[in-house]
C-alpha cells in the first residue's frame, strides 16, 4: 500500500518496529553507507527520509532494521558473525560494474575491521531463471558471468557477484 501499512503490518509480524526501519532512495550506484543509532527510521515511512543516492547499507548496531528492495537486481546479504555487523547490497548490473560489492567488503573492513574470509554472503534468490538478456557491450563490462545463446548475451548477476567476491577473498558458500 502507498501509505505504508503493507510494510508496517509485515514488521510487526516480526516485532520490527517499522518507523526504526532504515531505507535507502536506490540508484543503481555503488555508494555504501554506515548506519549509526542517529539514522534509525531514515525512509521508514516516506521515501523522502530516505538515505540518498544510496545502494548499500552496513551497521553493526544491533536490533537496527535495515532495508534494499529488489526487483530484477540481485540482493546481497553479508554478515560478519566474529564482529556482529551487517551490510545489504542493492546490486545490479550498474552497481555491480561500479564495483559495489568490492565497496561494501572494504567498508566492512575499514569500519569493523572484519576479515572477509569471516563473512558469511547470502543472495535474494531471483524466481526467473539466473539470467536476463543484455547487448553485446556487456563483454567488455565483465570478464565472467555473460553467457552467449544462440545471438543473445545473457548476464548471470550472481556469478558476476561470486566472482567480485571471491577476488576479496570472502570464501563464504553462496
Amino acid at each position: 500500500a502507498r501509505d505504508g501499512s503493507g510494510r508496517r503490518n509485515f514488521l510487526e509480524t516480526l516485532n520490527i518496529n517499522y518507523e526504526s526501519l532504515v531505507c535507502a532512495s536506490q540508484v543503481h550506484g555503488s555508494r555504501i553507507a554506515y548506519i549509526s543509532e542517529a539514522d534509525k527510521g531514515r525512509g521508514a515511512v516516506s521515501a523522502d527520509t530516505a538515505l540518498a543516492n544510496t545502494d548499500g547499507l552496513i551497521t553493526n548496531v544491533r536490533n537496527l532494521p535495515l532495508a534494499i528492495f529488489t526487483a530484477d537486481c540481485l540482493g546481497v546479504f553479508l554478515y560478519d558473525p566474529i564482529k556482529h555487523a551487517i551490510g545489504l547490497i542493492h546490486a545490479g548490473w550498474r552497481g555491480r560494474k561500479a564495483g559495489i560489492v568490492s565497496k561494501a567488503v572494504e567498508s566492512m573492513q575499514g569500519k569493523f575491521k572484519t576479515n572477509p574470509a569471516d563473512l558469511v554472503v547470502g543472495f535474494r534468490k531471483k524466481k526467473k531463471k539466473c539470467c536476463y538478456q543484455v547487448g553485446e557491450e556487456f563483454k567488455d563490462y565483465f570478464a565472467g558471468g555473460l553467457l552467449k545463446i544462440g545471438n543473445h548475451y545473457y548476464l548471470d548477476l550472481a556469478a558476476v557477484v561470486k566472482a567480485q567476491l571471491l577476488k576479496k577473498k570472502v570464501r563464504s558458500k553462496y
